[in-house]
C-alpha cells in the first residue's frame, strides 16, 4: 500500500465514523454497518477529488519546454496515482523470474506493447523495487489528459519515429540517464501498441542501441494479460504476469549489432508468450 492509499483510507476511515456516528444512535450494530458502507464509498470520492487536483495541477504545469533530467518527485506523483487507480480497477500483479533482475545497477528494460495499462503495471511494479524508471514515448502522450503534464516533467522520452536524428536523440538522452545514474530506462521496441491478431510485432533494432551504448543490462519481459483489463475491470479481478524472460549482459554485446539482440529478446518474449497461449 502506498502512501496517497494510506491517506486515502484514513480520510475513508474518518469519514465512515463520522457518518456511523451521527447518522445512528440507536445501536452500536446500526453504526458497524453504516461505517462499513461509507468508508469504500468515501475511499473512491477522495480518491476522484485527488484526479481533480491533478486536472488542476497540471494544467498549471508548463508543457512545451524539454525536461532536461528525470525527476523522482514528479515520478513519485505518478507512481502513486497509478498503484492506487490499479487497486480501484481491481488489478494485481505478480513477477515470474524477479531474481534475475539487476538489484545495484541500472538497465535498459524492454517489454511487449499490449495495452495502455503496460507502463502503468511497470511503474507500480518497479517502483516498489526503488527502480523508477523514465520510458521512451510517442509525443502524444505527453498531452494525454491528466498523466501527460506528470509524464512530461517526470522527464519522460518522447521520441520522433518518423526523423531517424530526432529519434537518436532521445535514444542518447536515455543513454545519459543511465550514466548520470539517474535512473533506468524502458522502452517497447514494438513501438505502438499490438491491435493485430499477431502474437507479437516486429521489433525495431535501433530499441536496443541504448543499452549497448550505456553498457548496461537489457532486461527483457513478457507482459501478460493487460490486454484484459478493460474488459473485466472494476467488477473482476485481473492479474497481470510480469515474466522476465531474459538478461542480456553487456559482456554479451560483444561483436553484436542491435539487430542481434533485438532478435533475441523478441524470440525470448514470442516463445513465453507461445507457451502460455
Amino acid at each position: 500500500m502506498n502512501s496517497l492509499e494510506i491517506i486515502l483510507w484514513l480520510l475513508a476511515l474518518g469519514a465512515g465514523s463520522v457518518s456511523g456516528y451521527y447518522t445512528c444512535l440507536a445501536t452500536n450494530w446500526t453504526f458497524f454497518w453504516v461505517g462499513i458502507l461509507v468508508v469504500p464509498v468515501a475511499f473512491l470520492l477522495f480518491f476522484g477529488l485527488w484526479v481533480l487536483f491533478l486536472v488542476i495541477w497540471g494544467a498549471c504545469l508548463k508543457t512545451k519546454e524539454e525536461r532536461p533530467n528525470f525527476s523522482r518527485f514528479y515520478y513519485h506523483v505518478i507512481y502513486v496515482t497509478d498503484a492506487t487507480f490499479l487497486r480501484v480497477v481491481n488489478v494485481s500483479f505478480r513477477w515470474h523470474g524477479l531474481q534475475k533482475m539487476p538489484k545495484d545497477h541500472h538497465f535498459v528494460l524492454v517489454c511487449n506493447h499490449l495495452s495502455n495499462f503496460d507502463q502503468m503495471i511497470l511503474i507500480a511494479a518497479l517502483r516498489r523495487r526503488n527502480q523508477p524508471m523514465a520510458w521512451i514515448s510517442k509525443p502524444e502522450n505527453m498531452s494525454f489528459p491528466i498523466a501527460g503534464p506528470f509524464i512530461h516533467h517526470a522527464g519522460f522520452i518522447p521520441i520522433n519515429r518518423t526523423n531517424p536524428i530526432e529519434g537518436m536523440k532521445s535514444l542518447q538522452k536515455g543513454v545519459r540517464y543511465i550514466q548520470e545514474n539517474q535512473c533506468c530506462v524502458g522502452i517497447c521496441p514494438e513501438g505502438t501498441r499490438n491491435k493485430t491478431d499477431a502474437v507479437l510485432l516486429d521489433f525495431h533494432p535501433g530499441s536496443f542501441s541504448m543499452a549497448i551504448w550505456a553498457k548496461v543490462p537489457t532486461v527483457v519481459i513478457c507482459l501478460k494479460h493487460t490486454k484484459e483489463i478493460k474488459k473485466r475491470s472494476p467488477w473482476r479481478h485481473t492479474c497481470v504476469s510480469i515474466d522476465v524472460v531474459d538478461v542480456i549482459q553487456p559482456e554479451e554485446y560483444v561483436d553484436k549489432r542491435p539487430s542481434d539482440i533485438s532478435a533475441r529478446a523478441r524470440a525470448a518474449i514470442l516463445e513465453d508468450l507461445e507457451t502460455a497461449y
